[in-house]
């Protein structure tokens, strides 16, 4: 340590004057310098990480992907089935191959709109192990998909050139920030990333293919309802095509499975699909015959901010009304603390045109940032979000990576690696049983990631000008006149 300080020659510095303003401010700017010393590592480990480092991340990524298909392999075979969500899907795409109620098929516990059974209707003749396998493997190619196509999107918004071990350890990363939602996605067969890669490939066709860019979207928001959001959002960016394609592909989606069940039939099988949505705000629930038993908001699984603070109003008898009003707060706030990020780089949040910053690479980069915010705040502050839902954060999770391993010059890390280690914190399960259930019950990991929001989108707009417009000439005459001090205190 002490001869790393020789070497910068910190301690030799001579300070000025203390009692006078130069000095003080001089000092202060010393002070304020320390925490780049401590975080920066040395010549010498930044050349065997430069060697190692994506090495072991891309051997880290790959024994979890392992473990997690071993992991589902073993349960699959060894112990009880019936219990996980892929067999109540397989059931109700067989039910609806056989001419039977999808909804009432298997254990009763499907809640998706027809259109899912629909899609897995080529599996309905097999065995439920064949079926069980050849989703395990899709799932395994849309991973690898999703990364890519993100991948190639942020090098193109970030304007990176990345060697191949680059992009790979990156890409590793962001694997293991998101390792226990891939493993649970894996252990229950659950349809997450076929979501995520709709997502993703609309993310890299939005530009070029504006119409298949919203078929993308369309197909996500046809499995999964919380895909919808992205239809206010598309039209308050100007994205009309896109827009237009989203709700086409959305209802072709839903009128498809009538081409087996008629359309009498699978009017009623959507009916009784959206009716299941009243049951997370209703404590009793509706009865199984009338609609899906998708589970009520206050339920233990759920994991966002909105149902830990639920269950906390719910516990001290404080009234729905008061737990509403707070939510509304947190959500004005969080609109309003992002709105005041972005109009600090005079870049409309309300309403925007694709042309209205002047360069289709800046609106790339500063709509792809408002996915993201779009993505976490549809999870944190949802009524419904388990820990597997965050496994459509993995993109996100890639943009966080990407930003700590292949960062600009002159462009601080620390602030990124800090909200990591703060999100992957809160994710981590207490061996204590009874800690365990207080960590959820809060919806601490959602806490986590509000943080998350705030610093990786802050970072973003740092890279967003740096990118296209370089260093910023401060206008603050305090930072200006510690900079002039500075550089006399150290001629």
């Amino acid at each position: 340590m002490m001869k790393w300080l020789e070497k910068t020659n910190f301690h030799k510095k001579p300070l000025p004057d203390q009692g006078s303003l130069q000095g003080v401010l001089s000092l202060h700017s010393r002070v304020l310098a320390w925490p780049e010393f401590l975080i920066k590592t040395s010549k010498q480990f930044q050349r065997i990480w430069n060697c190692c480092g994506n090495y072991l991340l891309i051997a880290a990524a790959i024994f979890v992907i392992l473990a997690s298909v071993f992991g589902d392999l073993f349960r699959f075979f060894h112990s009880p089935q019936h219990h996980y969500d892929f067999y109540n899907s397989y059931q109700a795409a067989r039910a609806l191959y056989f001419g039977n109620d999808p909804y009432q098929s298997g254990s009763g516990w499907y809640i998706y709109p027809p259109f899912y059974a629909f899609l897995l209707l080529p599996l309905a003749p097999y065995s439920e192990t064949f079926a069980h396998l050849f989703w395990l493997g899709v799932n395994l190619l849309l991973i690898l998909l999703i990364i890519i196509w993100g991948l190639r999107v942020l090098t193109s918004i970030f304007q990176l050139t990345l060697n191949c071990w680059q992009a790979a350890g990156a890409c590793a990363l962001a694997i293991l920030l998101s390792q226990d939602q891939i493993h649970q996605v894996f252990i229950q067969g659950q349809n997450d990333f076929l979501c995520l890669a709709g997502m993703a490939l609309s993310f890299y066709w939005m530009e070029r293919k504006p119409f298949s860019s919203g078929i993308g979207l369309g197909l996500a928001a046809a499995i999964k309802y919380q895909g919808i959001f992205f239809l206010p959002f598309l039209l308050f960016r100007a994205r009309w095509r896109v827009a237009l394609a989203m709700v086409m592909t959305m209802v072709t989606c839903e009128l498809l499975p009538a081409l087996i069940a008629g359309w009498g039939r699978n009017l009623n099988y959507l009916r009784f699909a959206f009716k299941g949505m009243a049951n997370m705000g209703n404590g009793s629930g509706l009865a199984n015959d009338q609609a899906a038993r998708v589970p009520n908001v206050l339920w233990s699984g759920n994991i966002s901010i909105t149902s830990g603070l639920g269950r906390i109003f719910q516990a001290h008898h404080w009234s729905a009304n008061s737990w509403l009003m707070v939510m509304i707060l947190i959500t004005l706030s969080v609109f309003l603390a992002l709105r005041w990020m972005f109009q600090r780089q005079n870049i409309p949040f309300l309403y925007r045109t694709p042309r209205t910053l002047g360069n289709v690479h800046k609106e790339k980069m500063i709509f792809y940032l408002e996915c993201c915010v779009l993505l976490l705040c549809m999870l944190i502050l949802s009524p419904q979000c388990t820990r597997r839902h965050l496994a459509l954060l993995l993109n996100v999770n890639l943009l966080a990576s990407v930003m700590l391993l292949c960062p600009f010059s002159q462009i601080k890390r620390w602030p990124v690696l800090i909200t990591i280690l703060i999100s992957q914190l809160a994710l981590v399960r207490p061996p204590i049983p009874s800690l365990y259930f207080y960590v959820d019950y809060i919806g601490l990991p959602c806490w986590g990631y509000l943080f998350f929001l705030f610093v990786i989108i802050g970072q973003g707009l740092v890279y967003y000008r740096r990118t296209y417009y370089g260093a910023e000439q401060s206008n603050d005459n305090f930072v200006n006149l510690v900079k002039a001090i500075d550089k006399q205190a150290i001629s």
